[in-house]
């Protein structure tokens, strides 16, 4: 999205923010520290769970931000 604005690609940089929207609201509607652990962790970059004392996210919460991290692509390490 940066790129694409320094670029002058408003267009561009309009698709990469809805791309990655979803995430970013699921991340900022969730307790934040937990919620960027989960979506790291889900990405491939184990972090651990919050230290107290943090609570970690609930399962579903956890389940949505994986699944929202498996749709945007290159955020994933194993890939």
């Amino acid at each position: 999205m940066h790129r694409a604005l320094r670029d002058g690609d408003l267009d561009r940089a309009r698709a990469e923010w809805a791309r990655i929207y979803p995430l970013m609201d699921a991340i900022m509607a969730a307790p934040f520290i937990p919620a960027v652990k989960a979506a790291l962790t889900a990405a491939g970059f184990p972090v651990g769970e919050p230290r107290a004392p943090l609570l970690g996210l609930d399962a579903a919460t956890t389940a949505r931000i994986s699944a929202l991290v498996e749709e945007v692509p290159r955020l994933s390490a194993a890939r």
